[in-house]
């Protein structure tokens, strides 16, 4: 089965005009030929494993900002929280 090509908006994301690979929608971008050739049910624990882990990192990204700036004084923290994290 020839699955759609993943057709991305400037933010990374998969627009409606493909058809939907729950994968290439994760990725904001077409999988590898080898990937694409997984199962339909692989593809999808796959892109379920990549939410999860971006989910993840996030949380722990703002655990460990919280943790570096409780030195901080409170007035400049959201000066230095966002040029820590963008």
């Amino acid at each position: 089965m020839r699955r759609g090509v993943a057709v991305c908006d400037s933010l990374g994301m998969a627009t409606p005009d493909h058809v939907e690979d729950p994968l290439a929608a994760v990725l904001g971008t077409t999988p590898p030929e080898s990937v694409q050739a997984l199962p339909d049910d692989v593809r999808q624990r796959l892109a379920d494993q990549v939410r999860a882990g971006r989910r993840r990192q996030a949380r722990l990204t703002e655990e460990a900002v919280d943790r570096a700036i409780t030195g901080v004084p409170l007035p400049v923290r959201s000066v230095i929280r966002k040029a820590l994290v963008g």
